[in-house]
């Protein structure tokens, strides 16, 4: 189930992020780190297998390319605050 559900279910989000080679020499790894990227791992786990749910910056970057439905201020961990969400329809 895990597996099937990372394939069907990206995360999304936009902002700043650190991004590079993180770890000892001998087990390096690439990543992306910071409140963006773990604010996307949040709204990934709101969603459904299928669905993807982004946040008030990409729907914003989007322009008049989007469509989708908006959900309103969601809780997701690791957050004090709510934080508003999309579901992207069509994706």
């Amino acid at each position: 189930w895990f597996q099937k559900y990372l394939y069907e279910t990206p995360d999304v989000n936009t902002g700043p992020a650190v991004l590079g080679d993180v770890g000892a020499a001998e087990r390096r790894s690439f990543a992306t780190i910071g409140d963006t990227t773990n604010t996307a791992a949040r709204l990934m786990t709101a969603a459904e297998p299928g669905q993807i749910i982004i946040g008030r910056r990409t729907w914003e970057a989007l322009g008049d390319e989007r469509v989708g439905v908006a959900l309103g201020a969601i809780h997701v961990k690791g957050k004090r605050e709510p934080v508003e969400a999309w579901r992207l329809d069509g994706a």
